[in-house]
């Protein structure tokens, strides 16, 4: 946790809008304000740490996967839509090369991203019109990476969380 000397030596930065204030790299502080616009406090959270995942470690934070899936898009964990998110994040975990990178602060995951390498006998390409020329879509297994997902908590977005998964899941890949 934070302490006041910790909150008196961060020092501002002006290209904000008014009613959201960052502070040192370190800290983030956001004063959030109700309907009426009175000041409903501030929360201060520290800038998230990325970790990267295999297919075996991703199996097991599935669930909040899907939570953070579910709050990024302002839906229920238990709709329809979070059940689709979760096929679609098995399917991919059974992907050779598949790669996960987790953002985590506030106690907790605040984003992810996830993909793999395209596979020789790909069908992503297919249905582009005009068709592209053969030579441009032809996939080896380590030319394409596919970001599959990118999810940010709605409270972390705007912050360059999304920005830091996108580099830390392409900024160690091999593909062209």
């Amino acid at each position: 946790d934070l302490s006041s000397s910790d909150l008196a030596r961060a020092k501002p930065l002006t290209d904000r809008p008014a009613d959201v204030k960052r502070t040192t790299p370190f800290i983030n502080a956001y004063h959030s304000r109700s309907a009426g616009g009175r000041n409903r406090g501030c929360v201060v959270s520290r800038q998230p740490s990325y970790q990267r995942h295999g297919a075996g470690e991703a199996v097991d934070l599935l669930d909040e996967l899907c939570a953070v899936h579910a709050d990024a898009y302002g839906h229920d964990p238990t709709e329809e839509k979070t059940a689709a998110f979760r096929g679609r994040a098995r399917a991919a975990l059974g992907r050779s090369g598949f790669e996960l990178v987790t953002a985590t602060a506030d106690r907790g995951l605040v984003g992810f991203v996830f993909g793999h390498p395209l596979p020789p006998e790909t069908h992503w390409w297919d249905g582009l019109d005009p068709e592209p020329e053969p030579s441009l879509v032809a996939e080896t297994g380590g030319r394409t990476f596919v970001i599959a997902e990118i999810e940010v908590r709605r409270v972390r977005q705007g912050q360059g969380v999304g920005r830091a998964l996108h580099d830390h899941i392409l900024g160690q890949r091999s593909e062209e």
